[in-house]
């Protein structure tokens, strides 16, 4: 029986093969695509604003590039009105005129601070952009900042200053530093107690944080500095406070990149980022600014003369390249801050070269240049 089934099935695989051959379906070639090419849009990437320069006048303040030209500025009479003062006061015996306004580099903002001696209007801040745009206002509650002095945070949306409260049973001074802001109301950012004979400050505000400094009171213009002096770094956002500089090493400027000391064994040298740099003579460290880039520190030097008072000092300034550790010294000049990354300015409101060399002039002399404007 299973070989008749196997002999069908061969038969059948026969009869299958001896059929018609059927001819296969050709599929016909499926057109190429048509490939469309997209060219993309290109990004249009905005320059940053270069820095403006603001600076003070007779009349009130002006801004302007770094050609000299004038951008935009603000009358006194314009500043108290927008501070909400009375420029009426201005005209009338002096013992009356109890406004005052100040305008305050912070960042790529303008701070016009509204401090009136009397209890009315309250203190204010207004923001106003680099170009002049009014961003908001806040306010300066509380006691009144230690020498009418607020600094401003690196983005110019808000303020910090310090208030010295008192003595207390032991004779140290004690104090708090406060906060507010566009939006922002004043706090309590950090308590303070200073040493016997000893005050603290708040005067610079930079990327690192708010700059606390602790001055003895025996220093004077020959002994500028003291053992008792230090610096620390108060975080705006938790209040936390770290040390910066102690002892021997002298605060001069600080920003999260570099890191600027006088040295109290060494009056004529500085450290910028742990790296000395000291020349012979009588000339003491008094200041320095630090480029925006970080790049350069421009570092301020006076020869006193051996006294504090009746005499001119002697002006020196010194150009350090953080990076290659170079430097040219710059006589018989002071400088009152950048402009950019590659320029500063001198009292004379002449603009200088990363080679300390002159290259314009750009502002009368009479005005006094408060800084850079971020834009």
């Amino acid at each position: 029986m299973k070989g008749t089934i196997i002999s069908a099935a061969i038969a059948l695989v026969g009869l299958a093969a001896c059929g018609s051959t059927a001819t296969p379906t050709v599929r016909p070639l499926a057109p190429s695509p048509t490939l469309t090419t997209y060219t993309p849009t290109p990004v249009q990437t905005v320059p940053p604003t270069p820095p403006l320069a603001l600076f003070s006048t007779s009349t009130g303040f002006e801004v302007v590039n770094d050609q000299g030209l004038a951008q935009w500025g603000l009358t006194t009479t314009q500043m108290e009105t927008m501070v909400g003062q009375n420029p009426q006061l201005d005209k009338g015996p002096f013992q009356l005129d109890t406004n005052n306004v100040n305008p305050v580099v912070a960042g790529p903002n303008v701070l016009l601070v509204g401090l009136p001696a009397a209890s009315t209007p309250p203190p204010v801040v207004v923001v106003l952009s680099s170009a002049g745009k009014t961003m908001g206002s806040g306010p300066v509650s509380g006691p009144t900042p230690d020498f009418g002095l607020l600094v401003g945070s690196p983005d110019g949306t808000e303020w910090a200053w310090n208030v010295t409260l008192g003595k207390n049973q032991t004779g140290q001074d004690f104090g708090e530093v406060e906060i507010a802001g566009i939006g922002v109301p004043t706090h309590t950012i950090y308590k303070w107690t200073a040493p016997i004979g000893a005050s603290e400050a708040v005067n610079y505000w930079t990327d690192t944080g708010i700059i606390l400094q602790r001055t003895a009171s025996n220093t004077t213009c020959t002994q500028y500095y003291s053992l008792n002096n230090a610096a620390f770094i108060i975080n705006p956002l938790t209040g936390s406070i770290s040390d910066l500089f102690s002892g021997d090493q002298q605060f001069i400027y600080a920003t999260s990149e570099v890191k600027v000391a006088g040295l109290y064994s060494n009056p004529n040298g500085v450290s910028i980022n742990g790296t000395v740099y000291s020349e012979a003579g009588p000339f003491v460290v008094v200041g320095a600014n630090v480029s925006p880039d970080g790049e350069h520190v421009l570092v301020n030097r006076e020869n006193f003369l051996g006294q504090c008072g009746g005499n001119i000092p002697t002006d020196s300034a010194v150009l350090v390249n953080v990076a290659t550790h170079s430097h040219i010294d710059i006589p018989n000049l002071w400088e009152s801050g950048w402009l950019n990354n590659s320029a500063f300015i001198a009292p004379s409101n002449m603009a200088y070269n990363l080679q300390g060399k002159p290259v314009k002039e750009i502002a009368p002399g009479g005005w006094h240049y408060l800084g850079a404007v971020s834009g």
